[in-house]
């Protein structure tokens, strides 16, 4: 996500209605944080990115852009997905990615 340099994210502005009445106000939570990046073989295969506050299981924890090596990957490509809730998150490396990159979501 766009956040995941921010350790914490306030100021979003939410709203709740319920039976014609309406409440508002402001959210603060932290922001998501990289742990750990497993390597990758040079034949490309599963990366694990460990970490907090990512969402949960299944969803694309709002995955805007994925850069390896600092080169920008293809989402459809790679397709990003948490697969433990808040705390990692899979994407496939294409082949002769390279090995000890960073990664940043």
């Amino acid at each position: 996500p766009a956040y995941l340099d921010k350790t914490v994210i306030s100021g979003v502005q939410v709203a709740v209605a319920v039976e014609g009445q309406t409440g508002t106000g402001e959210y603060a939570y932290s922001g998501p944080s990289i742990t750990s990046v497993s390597d990758v073989s040079m034949f490309g295969g599963p990366v694990t990115v460990t970490g907090t506050n990512f969402g949960p299981t299944g969803s694309d924890a709002n995955i805007e852009s994925v850069f390896v090596g600092g080169v920008q990957q293809s989402l459809s490509t790679i397709n990003p997905s948490v697969t433990k809730a808040n705390t990692e998150i899979v994407f496939t490396a294409a082949a002769g990615t390279g090995s000890s990159l960073n990664v940043q979501l």
